[in-house]
């Protein structure tokens, strides 16, 4: 049971496999200023239906004796569930809490609802009340975004009703953000989505977001590496060499979460696509069978040149110009200016 006695909420999860149950103390709400977080007391049901944030989730069912199942609708909610219709309850309530936008959204495209003519009008009235909210906050609500089966959708439609512009003015939802989220894999994370949609940003926006966030450290490193890989795999070819793939992606080649998704920021079609899977799966962890034990084993002193023969090695292996180890060996003779006999690897 996890509790919140500053709002009077609880949680429980009967097992740890299944949803979690919400308990909530019927209570009233004030906000000291807009933005602020409410200030709560304990009331009763009439209260705490009115201060919910749309009609349709200010709908209670007694469940107490002879009135079980009784429907509590005193805002209208089942005639907006009819309606297919988000309506929040006041003209003030975007004013109260401006995050109430970013959820108007998400159960609109969730639902296939529309968004009640009045609410859409004091949405767009109110938007200057976003500066009101703390980036924490903002980035919660997004990130419940991207958990979404309709976050294509909902970051769209935040988009046209200009919100995504609060964190930055040249923060859009764009065509080929929405393709590569497309092309991304189901067990997607909430920090590779943003790092899919970001890397589609101009640096400056990217920034100025991601510091109103406060993302975390993995998720900005996450937008900076899929950004690096966009703007860099973009000029490869079918003929681009394996081996200048992993020289392009050498900065980011530990941080496999990006190679997890890499590949869905092109089409099919780009040959970046297709390096890019072969990279994740095979290139990034290929190495030479001859080691730096082989090279002091020949008798060569460490040094710089370890480093430049190992990567020499590597090169030709990653293009095929070696096939085997032992081809790694001849290869490494006419490198060092001797045959290959008596030189072997860690593997043989």
């Amino acid at each position: 049971m996890e509790t919140h006695g500053r709002f009077g909420t609880a949680k429980w999860w009967p097992t740890p496999d299944v949803q979690p149950v919400d308990f909530i103390t019927a209570r009233a709400e004030s906000y000291a200023h807009p933005g602020a977080l409410p200030t709560v007391r304990p009331s009763h049901l009439h209260d705490d239906l009115a201060r919910r944030d749309f009609s349709i989730n200010a709908i209670a069912v007694r469940v107490d004796g002879a009135h079980w199942g009784q429907i509590v609708d005193e805002q209208g909610g089942t005639a907006d569930l009819r309606a297919q219709l988000v309506r929040v309850l006041h003209e003030q309530s975007f004013v109260d809490d401006a995050t109430r936008m970013w959820r108007a959204v998400r159960y609109e495209q969730r639902l296939g609802f529309d968004l009640e003519e009045n609410t859409a009008a004091w949405l767009q009235r109110d938007l200057p009340y976003l500066a009101a909210i703390s980036g924490d906050r903002v980035r919660h609500e997004l990130e419940y975004i991207l958990h979404e089966r309709e976050r294509v959708k909902m970051l769209a439609r935040l988009d046209e009703l200009h919100l995504l512009a609060h964190l930055h003015p040249a923060c859009h939802w764009s065509a080929e953000a929405e393709a590569a989220f497309g092309r991304a894999p189901t067990e997607t994370t909430t920090a590779q989505w943003f790092g899919l949609w970001f890397a589609h940003l101009s640096t400056g926006a990217q920034e100025v977001a991601m510091n109103y966030l406060r993302v975390t450290q993995q998720t900005a490193a996450l937008v900076h590496g899929l950004t690096h890989v966009l703007h860099t795999a973009a000029h490869w070819s079918a003929d681009t060499r394996p081996s200048v793939v992993v020289d392009n992606l050498r900065p980011f080649a530990n941080q496999p979460a990006i190679w997890e998704v890499a590949h869905a920021l092109f089409p099919v079609s780009h040959p970046a696509h297709a390096h890019l899977l072969a990279y994740a799966s095979q290139w990034r962890t290929l190495r030479s069978a001859v080691t730096g034990d082989t090279l002091r084993q020949h008798g060569l002193p460490p040094g710089p040149r370890y480093k430049e023969i190992l990567e020499q090695l590597l090169v030709a292996k990653l293009d095929g110009q070696v096939q085997s180890p032992e081809e790694e060996l001849a290869l490494l003779g006419k490198i060092l200016g001797t045959d290959d006999k008596g030189l072997g690897t860690n593997d043989q």
